[in-house]
């Protein structure tokens, strides 16, 4: 038996591609390859934050090679 949910109350969903980018295996492949070669020089981030610049510049290396995409030059 289900009971009633309050008024307004939604419905946890999961987790879409979308939501997570590293969801994605080229763009972990991406960020993986780009955390390899800024580690010496990034090295000491904590582990989090070395993941999130490198998951942002994947994510914007991924956009700039779509098709349609405007290219930074």
């Amino acid at each position: 038996m289900t009971l009633p949910r309050p008024a307004g109350h939604s419905i946890p969903r999961p987790p879409a591609i979308e939501d997570d980018p590293l969801a994605s295996p080229r763009v972990r492949a991406l960020a993986m390859e780009i955390a390899y070669r800024l580690r010496p020089v990034y090295g000491h981030l904590p582990e989090g934050e070395l993941v999130r610049l490198v998951t942002r510049l994947a994510l914007a290396e991924q956009g700039a090679k779509q098709p349609g995409s405007r290219s930074a030059t």
